[in-house]
């Protein structure tokens, strides 16, 4: 699967969910993420883990080969490799980027060595408030970009950034 098949198939289950719901494109944003993760033969958490010690909910979470997730959510901090912060359409302005911020401080606390990434499947070209890896001081991965605001008139053009 590659970034031009996985906005195809988000695209459509939105279209066949029949409203527009920010939650449902989020979590299907992940599910197909994790999906396509699994196909690049990388195993990942389920969606929306925690990490012991750390009150912040996570996306995706690539976990060592040998962990085991208690109650099938909660890993040790050492068993965290990689978190993923998820998003179907990128910032919604500057609180993201500062939540994103503050959510992965703490889960570095917790374990310096775990390595934290912002990915959105698109974003608008030039958003002022757009994450990057200068504002979050992490790895930010921008999968296709847009212009305009309607939805429907959207022109996605991939960043290069799937690999």
């Amino acid at each position: 699967m590659d970034e031009h098949e996985l906005l195809a198939l988000i695209t459509t289950a939105k279209v066949a969910f029949g409203a527009k719901c920010k939650k449902f494109a989020g979590a299907l944003a992940v599910e197909l993420l994790k999906e396509a993760l699994l196909r690049n033969g990388i195993v990942t958490s389920a969606r929306d883990v925690y990490i012991e010690t750390v009150p912040v909910e996570i996306d995706l979470l690539i976990p060592k080969r040998s962990a085991v997730a208690r109650h099938g959510i909660l890993y040790r901090p050492e068993d965290a490799l990689v978190v993923f912060e998820v998003k179907n359409s990128g910032s919604f302005g500057e609180d993201t980027i500062k939540q994103t911020e503050r959510a992965f401080g703490l889960i570095r606390a917790a374990n310096p060595s775990i390595q934290c990434v912002y990915i959105t499947l698109h974003e608008r070209r030039g958003y002022k408030h757009m994450v990057t890896e200068e504002n979050l001081k992490h790895a930010v991965f921008t999968l296709f970009w847009y212009k305009g605001s309607s939805e429907k008139n959207r022109n996605y053009e991939a960043s290069g950034e799937w690999h």
